[in-house]
This record gives structure tokens, sequence and C-alpha cells, in this order.
């Protein structure tokens, strides 16, 4: 469940989400830096419960928040919320479709290969380091998001344009969705993590998106799936560059199995794992 979006709610504030001309038109301003308010908390507390029945006395499963569209204060404070009210149950955090920022946390010096490459927007929409961490430990998942606007930096973009191909425009802005994967590999195999466990598609086709050239509806899917592979079978096997994955449980993945895991596996294990 999306428990924010783009306009103040009374729960907890939205991250910016407008640019452009729509931002001259839009006013986002309203409830921004509240975080969490007191409805906020007992509105989250209610679907997360564990010990709700029917009326035939079965349990009802907790329905999961998804984080996105929070902005960052609110996100810390759904954390310490799940700390401090549920100390005992590992609730798992969701990204239904975002984007990584490439930096620790606001200000923070970018840690990956990926990240110093400049290849990612720093906008606080999109997620920090510390919360991608914090979604992989808690069993959750991360949507990567096929939205122009946050799936890469200016110059990114700009390398990804200006061909004609098709074959061409497909591997370059399937380029930019795999940039978010290897961040996020990257960041969890510095620490000690598996790291293909949690990156899925969140591609937001039914939102108000720009989708990435190439890839505009849910029939480019097949596509996408395999010019990733040509990226992942690059990454892994050092084509260009030495493969940067320390562990080797996350080097010794075959290309096809991250990519399955990302289109397909990824989604399914977490949905049987939780329901």
């Amino acid at each position: 469940m999306t428990f924010s979006h783009h306009f103040w709610n009374g729960l907890c504030d939205q991250a910016r989400s407008m640019g452009g001309m729509v931002k001259c038109i839009i006013d986002q301003e309203n409830g921004l830096e509240q975080g969490f308010t007191a409805a906020g908390y007992k509105v989250a507390f209610e679907p997360l419960r564990d010990d709700v029945t029917d009326a035939d006395g079965n349990p009802i499963k907790p329905i999961i928040i998804d984080i996105k569209h929070m902005s960052r204060k609110s996100r810390l404070d759904y954390f310490k919320f799940l700390d401090d009210t549920f100390p005992e149950r590992n609730i798992p955090l969701v990204v239904s479709h975002g984007g990584v920022t490439g930096l620790p946390n606001p200000g923070g010096i970018p840690v990956t290969l990926a990240a110093q490459e400049g290849l990612f927007i720093e906008d606080s929409i999109n997620f920090f380091d510390d919360e991608i961490l914090r979604v992989e430990q808690s069993g959750g998942l991360f949507g990567i998001q096929l939205d122009e606007r946050r799936i890469g930096s200016k110059q990114a973009l700009r390398n990804a344009r200006g061909n004609i191909k098709r074959r061409d425009i497909l591997y370059a802005w399937s380029k930019l969705v795999f940039n978010q994967i290897r961040h996020i590999a990257e960041l969890l195999d510095m620490n000690g993590r598996y790291a293909w466990g949690i990156q899925s598609l969140g591609t937001d086709f039914d939102g108000v998106i720009d989708p990435i050239n190439g890839y505009r509806t849910a029939k480019d899917l097949d596509d996408l799936d395999d010019y990733l592979l040509k990226h992942v079978y690059s990454y892994i096997k050092g084509v260009k560059n030495p493969c940067p994955l320390k562990e080797m449980r996350n080097r010794s993945v075959k290309p096809e199995e991250i990519v399955e895991r990302i289109m397909t596996s990824n989604h399914l294990n977490f949905l049987s794992k939780i329901y």
C-alpha cells in the first residue's frame, strides 16, 4: 500500500516530485518537512498488525507499506516507528518504483564505482544507500522505475541519446536500468550482503511518467530482458573492466540468473514469502 503520493495527505509528507513547467504550475509545498503525523502513525499501525482475524477466525496477513513518495524525513520516521512499535518483527520495506541517488546519505560522498561515475540523480525522491541497506536487511524489494526523469543524471541521459538504430537505442537506454542494478549490487557487496536479491522492475507504467526510450510499454520488456543480459554479462565477466564485486557468491552468479531475478523471481520470491 502506497502511503504517500505527490501531495500532503495529513499522514506524512511527500518528496518533491514535480519538475519543469509542471513545478511552476503545481504547488507541492504544503506539508513539506512535516514527517509523520500522529494520525499517520495510527494509520500505519493498523495494516501492519499480525493479530487480526476474519469472521471465521483465520489470520489476516499484514498489508506491507510502500515507502515510495515519502520524503526522506518521513522514510526515516517510518523506520524508527517500525523499530519502536514492532521490535520483534522484521517488516519488509518495499520501494514500488524508485531510483538511487548514489549517495550514502544527503551530502555524502559516493562509495560505489557506479556512483563515482556520476550516473544518478541526487534528488531525495530517490533513495540513499543507508535506505537501500535497510530494504535489504528487512527482506524487502526495490523496484526500479523506468522514468527518464528519475533513472539517470543529465550526463548519463546525454550519453544515451543520439542513437538512430533501434538496437543501439535499446542498448543505450537499458544501460541506465543496469546502472541502477549495478549500484545496488556494489553497495550490498561491499557491506557483505548478497548482491542480487532485492532489485526488480517497478516500471510505473501506470503512472504519469516519461518512459525511457525503447521501453515505453510492457510489450517492450522482452527486449529489456535481452539487453540487460548483455550489460550483466559484460559486467560479471569483466569484458571491459574487472568486476568490482568482492564476494565470490556475488561474482559467481550466472548472468542469466541475475537477469531472471530482476525480471521475475525476486518479485515472486518476495510475494511467496509474505503471502
